[in-house]
């Protein structure tokens, strides 16, 4: 025992620490160590002795059943044999070092003209192999007349122990991934195996000293090339190596993929890296439509790379797989038989064939030829073998003859698999008529045309010919019986005899017809399913699940293990070994690649694991590597991880224990539908077992299900969505409907919401107010409300992705899928069209849901598609009961979505079709309807109530007595007047138990509604009166809403009767609905609303008019005086003799409009006349002066043109008279009346005293008349003369043509007059009819900002239009007075 020990130690060195001596001193036959060496050989079938220099001689004893025998290195070769292969060996050397390449020789003395067949395999590598005869040995063998050399060249020792040294040679090469000794079997099969030849060399792999670690992994399943696993290329495959062993926990992995022939010669694909440990193949790309020699096998190369700081060492695992030759499905459109009419050109449609080796959405490339025979008229020239080589054949009308039949075949060839033909025929009946085109589409269960037994047939007739098909009349018959009469069929054929669905189609006229021949497809059979052991525990124990012998005409077979809803493995591998969650029932699905399955029980008692409480027990459990759920999913062992998380979870106990299982696996993502299957279980599993269900618990549940969110998205965004199968896609939805059947109950207490609602004011003070008071607050209401709404959000996204992935699942006319769990019911169907009158869709004693073919038709649209899948679910639980709603929902709850395929059509969806729903399963309210009782004091007193009414809000008023018969009216956001009460005549019947009024609000606001009251006839005293006020609101639930909540947008309740049969909705989008009915406060008013029978006169109105019209003359009055006093000439000093000449000079002298530029001086104006000078004085009087500031005064001098010297110039000069004497002089302007002319002076001086300034023309008329120059005055005008116009303010006149005060103040009387009529005009006369209104409207101030200034607008255009009017007639006026003077 001891030297074993010693032994294997000594090995164990030399393979992992090496030595220091030379692989010659061995012999390279054998590993040494130390300076002297001490030898020990690899195998003693090589070389034997202290320095492995001596060769075996196996031929001792002789292996050759005592025929001759020939030694080689490591072998030897019975002689006998010669006259099969020849002479022949094969060489490499005895080691080689981790994962480098190692050559060998294979050589043959002679080539005969045997066929062989060569492999060179392991037990889990194929490292060549090739098929080799007469025709083609040159492609694999060359000739040498020296071995040795060739061998030598290759790095290969003992090559002089070759037994031949010229002959035919090939070579090979080989990389070893698992350190030791390596069988490498050489067999040479020839003639088919006739002669079998047999022999394995033992090769040793070496670790090298700068590899520290080697990582271990494997394919569990497909390593050995002998039994390689059988793959579907028509489906996604996932390929999982588990990694056995890493190097150390801080390492870095990195994977690579390739898929290679299975000799790996021939690189097909390069998958690149990834980050994980699996590779998702999706349908078709594993085949390459290649036929290899040996095997039509292929390889998938997974290479690991475990990089540790600067280090980095790889591992390379395989596994081999196989795919069966994919058929052609011949179809020609119409099926086996068809009729046509004897003129019509029509045409034979064989485009829907298939070759399964292509993908379905690519083009069907294949060799068409087609063949037509008839033995009613065999001599036709249009009916001859290769008549065609499309996939469409057109026959023209009047080729064949009436009353003839003709057979159509179809042959076809697979382009990518030469080998794989089919034919298909259709039989041609020409009849008189022309006929439609029919065809038949096979929808589910017919696929090739075959059907699986327990699954309806789904076929559904298509008339390529017609205009409206949807309109045509539809004839589907099994031999004489009748099985449909619509579009599409659905048919339970028997499962011991072929089927054939015919159909006739009666459109437009015409007939049409095609049939469809349909054979069995029989599940796999023939086999048997164990288990090992039979019991055991959940995730401890390993079981082997062997199911063997299953055979099937569609290969190849899958395999689903499920433990009850679990499903542990999807797998095309008939034996797996794995744990196993705890079950009550485990079975097998067995299913072949045409989806024909069958259910395989097999018998297993699975126990709990024991039960970990607290987070300690679980960090003990995670350090086992087995056990740690990180290790489990980042190492491929996924499944193995699903079940010890679902044990786990199932029963985590307390929050952090769940919380620290859930951060194990957090980074771990889904990719594929098994792992979101499972983690669907999962959580569900967590849920049920939570007990109470607490927020936190909602929180993390929260966390499972965006997992299973984010593992949607990719499905979808890889579109293995597709191959969602019926058993899984009803596991998921129990699932996710079991989760929203519990999350709907009230699993946690919360508090009542709190709101201040305003009690009923009975005080005589009308602004008194009274309020409830404030209960106690929580402050953690918002934090465990919000993780409630993470939960619930992230189970409706996922019910949303479910819904778009049964997209597929379901087609029209199909059965719709049924789930009920407790409160909870589901239904699920597929929707293509309806019929008129087919309203109703879902109907119970609780709920109705109705809707009509326009709606399907615009979601049709929307989706554009014709199948439109609707899931409609119904809670008798509020499912968002934690949400703080003021008014709780009165009602049950319906979920109604629709969906196509697409995921990006998920969001609310908004339609101009309502939907209408009816809630007849109403609570009882919360809080007690006590009615409001109140008094009208007298018939002349009205009473207006209001109440808030939310966006389609329906309030509903409901007399319960009243002591006289009364009016009444409801008004939205208007509050009633006594004459409409009295128009709409709305009777409150004192002598009925209960009178009923509704009022909506129809608008996109929240509004205000008001109950006006009015005693029917006169009556003497109060009326008593009482009532009830009640709110019904149609509303659903939305997650588009920054804070998700319950809103009325889209859904109005519909005004009926009574509400004892339900609350009718109508909605105007696809969401979560419910109802609710609450008491809502009558709010009176605090104003008085006394009534008039007729219309009084206004007399405060009156006598302010009167009043207004006194103030308007005393104005004018005033006016007149004033400007009859400031109606003087100024005072000029003339010479006498100028009292006889002409005043042919006007001057216009412009005073500034600072506060000071006025002056009471007396002005002096100087002309020079020749050599002199003339001078004019203007005299003022101090206490009334004329040059006032801002104003403009004309001076008309008796001057000629001849008299004055051009240029014209003036001086200027002032004394010192007044108080005021100091003057600011703007401008003067000069105009001559003889010639026109007008000369302008820019002043802007102050004049000083007795100081004479003289000044020239600076701006000449054209200036004057300039843009630049107008904008300047006119932009002074508008800052400096701004009152010049003012009535009151402005000088009586500063211009010669302007009007003076008293013309001033009667445009603006005038103005004034105007505004006011246009107000009166706009608003109109107060009536009996609209005196409430306006009062209501002016008490409020209720006056629309708009309407101010469209009113400002209108009277701003008035007045301009009025003052041009006066401006033309006083130009025109004052032209003739100054004509006159």
């Amino acid at each position: 025992m001891i030297l074993h020990i010693l032994l294997l130690f000594s090995i164990y060195v030399v393979l992992c620490f090496g030595s220091s001596c030379k692989p010659s001193d061995c012999n390279h036959a054998g590993e040494c160590i130390g300076s002297n060496p001490t030898c020990k050989c690899f195998s003693n079938k090589y070389f034997i002795g202290n320095k492995c220099q001596q060769m075996v001689d196996n031929c001792q004893p002789n292996p050759c059943k005592g025929g001759p025998c020939k030694t080689l290195v490591g072998g030897y070769s019975c002689t006998a044999d010669f006259n099969v292969v020849k002479e022949w060996y094969i060489h490499s050397n005895l080691y080689g070092n981790y994962g480098e390449e190692q050559k060998m020789i294979l050589a043959f003395k002679e080539l005969n003209d045997w066929n062989r067949a060569i492999e060179i395999t392991t037990d889990n590598y194929f490292i060549d192999g090739f098929e080799a005869n007469p025709s083609n040995n040159d492609k694999y063998f060359k000739y040498s007349s020296d071995l040795m050399s060739i061998a030598e060249g290759l790095g290969l020792h003992h090559t002089d122990k070759f037994p031949f040294n010229s002959g035919y040679y090939h070579i090979t090469q080989a990389n070893f991934w698992i350190i030791g000794k390596r069988d490498v079997d050489i067999i040479i099969s020839v003639n088919d195996e006739e002669y079998f030849f047999y022999r394995t060399l033992e090769f040793y792999v070496l670790q090298p000293e700068e590899i520290s670690c080697i990582p271990d992994v494997t394919f569990p399943h497909c390593m050995d090339p002998y039994d390689p696993i059988f793959l579907d290329i028509k489906r996604f495959n996932i390929f999982e190596p588990e990694i056995l062993e890493t190097c150390g926990k801080d390492a870095a992995y990195t994977f690579r993929w390739w898929t290679f022939d299975s000799t790996e010669t021939i690189l097909l694909h390069f998958f690149g890296r990834t980050n994980e440990t699996r590779l998702r193949v999706p349908p078709y790309r594993l085949w390459f439509g290649s036929h290899f020699e040996i095997t039509m096998g292929y390889v998938v190369r997974f290479e690991f790379r475990s990089s540790v700081e600067d280090s980095c060492v790889a591992r390379v695992a395989r596994c081999y797989f196989k795919v069966y030759p994919e058929p052609i499905s011949g179809k020609i459109a119409g099926g086996e038989e068809r009729e046509v009419g004897v003129s019509q050109t029509f045409r034979l449609d064989g485009s829907k064939s298939r070759d399964f080796a292509l993908a379905p959405n690519v083009e069907q490339k294949m060799i068409f030829r087609w063949d037509c025979s008839s033995d009613d008229d065999p001599t036709n020239s249009y009916c001859q073998d290769n008549i065609g080589t499309s996939n469409i054949l057109t026959v023209e009308g009047g080729s064949l003859r009436l009353g003839m039949n003709y057979t159509y075949v179809l042959n076809l060839r697979s382009i990518v698999n030469e080998q794989i033909v089919s034919q298909v025929s259709q039989t041609i009946k020409v009849v008189s008529e022309n006929q439609h085109d029919v065809s038949i589409e096979c929808i589910r269960n017919c696929q090739n045309n075959q059907y699986a037994s327990g699954k309806p047939i789904h076929l559904r007739a298509i008339c390529n010919s017609c205009d409206h098909a949807r309109n045509c009349d539809y004839e589907w018959m099994e031999g004489t019986t009748n099985v449909s009469n619509a579009r599409r069929v659905l048919h339970n054929a028997t499962e011991t005899t072929p089927t054939s669905l015919k159909v006739k189609i009666n459109c437009e006229g015409l007939v049409g017809k095609a049939s469809e021949n349909l054979t069995l497809n029989t599940p796999p059979s023939g086999g048997n399913c164990k288990i090992t052991p039979a019991s055991g525990i959940e995730h401890t124990t390993s079981f082997e699940i062997e199911c063997i012998d299953y055979v099937d005409e569609h290969m190849p077979i899958s395999y689903q293990f499920i433990a009850d809803d679990f499903t542990v493995v999807r797998t095309y591998f008939h034996t797996v070994n794995v744990s196993l969650p705890k079950l009550e029932k485990f079975k097998v699905v067995i299913c072949d690649s045409l989806q024909a399955c069958i259910d395989v029980d097999v018998a297993v008692t699975v126990t709990d694991m024991p039960e970990l409480v607290g987070v300690p027990p679980v960090r003990d459990l995670f350090q086992e590597p087995e056990n740690n759920l990180t290790n489990l999913f980042r190492s491929g062992f996924v499944s193995k991880g699903m079940v010890l998380l679902n044990a786990l979870m199932s029963k985590a106990k307390p929050h952090e224990q769940a919380e620290f299982i859930y951060q194990s696996f957090d980074d771990f993502y889904l990719r594929t539908l098994l792992d979101i299957e499972q983690l669907t279980t999962v959580s569900k599993n967590y849920l049920l077992g939570l007990s109470p269900i607490e927020n936190k618990g909602a929180l993390l549940l929260s966390k499972l299900l965006h997992k299973i969110s984010q593992g949607f998205d990719f499905v979808f965004d890889s579109n293995e969505v597709v191959e969602l199968i019926d058993g899984p896609y009803t596991i998921l939805t129990n699932n996710f409907a079991e989760m929203l059947s519990k999350l709907s109950e009230e699993l946690e207490e919360f508090p009542p919401v709190q709101t201040i609602q305003p009690n009923l004011i009975t005080a005589n003070d009308p602004i008194a107010e009274s309020y409830e008071d404030w209960g106690e607050l929580d402050a953690t209401a918002l934090i465990r409300t919000n993780n409630w709404l993470e939960a619930s959000q992230q189970l409706h996204i996922c019910l949303q992705q479910l819904g778009v992935a049964s997209a597929r699942m379901h087609h029209p006319t199909e059965t719709p899928l049924v789930i009920n769990k407790d409160e909870l019911s589901v239904a699920i169907l597929s929707i293509e069209e309806m019929n008129p009158q087919e309203l109703a869709f879902l109907q119970n004693a609780d709920y109705e849901v109705y809707f009509s073919q326009s709606l399907v038709e615009e979601l049709q649209q929307y989706f554009e598609t014709e199948n439109i899948l609707l899931q409609t679910m119904f809670s008798k639980r509020n499912p968002f009961w934690w949400y703080p709603d003021e008014h709780l929902l009165s009602s049950d709850v319906i979920y109604f979505s629709a969906y196509s395929a697409d995921p990006n059509k998920t969001q609310r969806i908004n339609v101009t079709n309502p939907i209408n729903l009816v809630f007849k399963n109403i609570k009882p309210y919360m809080e007690q309807l006590v009615p409001l009782s109140d008094v009208i004091p007298s018939d002349k007193q009205m009473i207006v109530y209001s109440f808030k009414m939310p966006i389609n809000g329906l309030l509903v008023i409901k007399f319960k007595s009243s002591s006289v018969d009364l009016l009444t009216t409801l008004e939205l956001n208007k509050i009633p007047s006594s004459y409409k009460l009295r128009t709409k005549r709305q009777i409150v019947d004192r002598n009925k138990n209960e009178t009923v009024f509704m009022l909506i609000n129809d608008n996109d606001d929240s509004g205000t509604g008001y109950l006006a009251v009015l005693p029917a006839d006169s009556v003497d005293g109060s009326v008593e009166f009482e009532f009830t006020s009640e709110m019904v609101e149609c509303v659903s639930w939305s997650f588009e809403e920054a804070d998700p909540m319950w809103i009325t947008t889209g859904c109005k309740p519909q005004i009926t009767s009574n509400f004892e049969n339900g609350i009718y909705c109508r909605c105007q989008h696809l969401s979560i609905f419910g109802c609710k009915i609450y008491a809502i406060i009558a709010m009176p008013s605090v104003r008085d609303h006394t009534v008039f029978i007729t219309m009084p006169i206004n007399w405060f109105m009156v006598i302010l008019f009167l009043l207004f019209l006194l103030l308007l003359f005393w104005l004018l009055f005033c006016t007149l005086s004033r400007t009859r006093q400031k109606k003087r000439n100024a005072v000029v000093y003339l010479e006498e003799e100028d009292f006889n000449k002409k005043f042919n000079i006007i001057v216009y002298i412009s005073t500034g409009s600072a506060l000071n530029a006025g002056t009471t001086a007396n002005i002096v104006l100087s002309f020079p006349i020749g050599q002199c000078q003339r001078d004019f004085i203007i005299y003022q009087d101090p206490e009334n002066p004329y040059f006032n500031r801002s104003t403009t005064w004309a001076v008309q001098l008796p001057l000629s043109v001849s008299e004055i010297n051009e240029p014209i110039k003036i001086g200027l000069q002032r004394d010192n008279n007044g108080r005021y004497p100091n003057w600011y002089c703007r401008s003067i302007k000069i105009k001559n009346l003889e010639n026109g002319k007008t000369d302008n002076i820019e002043v802007r001086r102050w004049i000083k005293q007795n100081e004479m300034l003289h000044f020239s023309p600076n701006v000449t008329e054209e200036d004057s008349k300039s843009k630049r120059q107008t904008f300047k005055h006119n932009l002074e005008g508008i800052f400096n003369n701004w009152f010049h116009m003012q009535s009151i303010l402005g000088p009586w006149k500063y211009d010669s043509s302007a009007a003076d005060r008293f013309e001033r103040t009667c445009i603006w009387i005038c103005k004034i007059f105007i505004m006011v009529c246009i107000v009166f005009a706009y608003y109109g006369k107060t009536t009996i009819e609209n005196y409430e209104e306006e009062r209501e409207t002016y008490h409020m101030i209720n006056i629309s900002i708009w309407t101010i200034l469209l009113l400002i607008i209108f009277c701003y255009i008035a007045d301009i239009l009025i003052h041009l009017c006066f401006e033309y007639f006083l130009h025109k006026y004052g032209n003739k007075q100054n004509e006159k003077s």
